[in-house]
């Protein structure tokens, strides 16, 4: 049985190949994800073969040899990233990801882009992208935001035993069934290329999100509410960070896609707390965390401006 992806929202794919010669290559990336081999309601699948992409004008047939016949063969889309090529039909719900000759190191980055699809369709529902640690507190879900270098990565090796790490580099905000909030972990890939990993992940756990955390260092630890307009815009910056980084080129109508995920973004930001989270080198700034999480230490939206310091540390 082929090893799934399972999201919140109800979504699923399985991973297979359409060549015999890539089937390590989707076992080594199911084991990367944490993927197990439970079946799924409503599972769409991605399949996995080897092809040379040279010339962006040759027929979609001749790239994808494997590719089925009995639908309309003019409706053929694909999509490229920096190493893979995707083939879509409208009347079809898998997705084929053709891999170009890669190195070792290359073929990682092919997984990493080879989710792309699966990012598509979580914009497509209403959810995210982001890049950020998702780390948990009992089964509270957090969300760490910010630039490369801010400290997400030092800040979930800081964390004491009571909370857990999902992921400290990229992660899925998701419309859970239930209506919530909720949020999976994504590889650290940089980490996979260098066998370095410290918290192995498992993208088909998912937390309830309860609230996100914009990281600035700083001397003290402070919790900083932020606007709903600037909650917006942030996030927004931490998904077009993600897809940008991995190469993502869009299809279809690219106004319309850039539009969803900009509304994604203000959901996201109207439906939870977002604040600046500052944090020191030696502070304990999980209890700030914490203290907005204990139904509510401090209000869960106080006026702008308004924060709670630890000038001790």
């Amino acid at each position: 049985m082929a090893a799934t992806l399972r999201l919140s929202n109800g979504y699923a794919w399985q991973l297979g190949s359409y060549d015999g010669a890539v089937e390590p290559w989707v076992s080594q990336f199911s084991s990367i994800l944490g993927l197990d081999h439970q079946a799924a309601p409503e599972t769409r699948r991605l399949l996995f073969c080897r092809v040379r992409y040279e010339n962006a004008l040759e027929p979609i047939r001749h790239v994808f040899p494997f590719l089925p016949t009995e639908v309309s063969p003019e409706k053929w889309s694909r999509s490229i990233g920096h190493s893979v090529v995707f083939a879509h039909h409208p009347e079809i719900r898998d997705v084929f990801c053709g891999l170009m000759p890669a190195t070792e190191s290359l073929s990682i980055r092919q997984m990493h882009q080879a989710l792309l699809p699966v990012y598509d369709e979580v914009i497509l529902s209403g959810g995210l992208p982001v890049h950020g640690a998702s780390i948990g507190f009992g089964e509270n879900g957090i969300l760490l935001l910010g630039q490369s270098g801010a400290g997400k990565t030092t800040c979930c090796r800081r964390l004491p035993p009571r909370w857990s790490v999902l992921g400290d580099d990229m992660a899925l905000a998701v419309h859970g069934l239930g209506g919530d909030w909720m949020v999976h972990p994504l590889p650290t890939w940089s980490a996979v290329r260098s066998g370095d990993v410290q918290w192995p992940c498992s993208v088909n756990r998912a937390l309830n999100l309860k609230a996100c955390f914009f990281l600035e260092q700083s001397k003290d630890d402070a919790v900083i509410p932020m606007s709903k307009a600037d909650s917006a815009l942030a996030i927004h910056r931490a998904a077009i960070q993600m897809l940008r980084g991995i190469g993502h080129t869009e299809h279809g109508d690219r106004t319309a896609w850039n539009e969803r995920v900009f509304e994604n973004s203000v959901a996201l930001s109207k439906m939870l707390p977002v604040h600046r989270l500052r944090v020191s080198l030696k502070g304990r700034f999980w209890e700030k965390i914490e203290a907005v999480l204990d139904k509510w230490t401090v209000p869960l939206f106080p006026a702008a401006g308004e924060s709670l310091t630890n000038s001790k540390g």
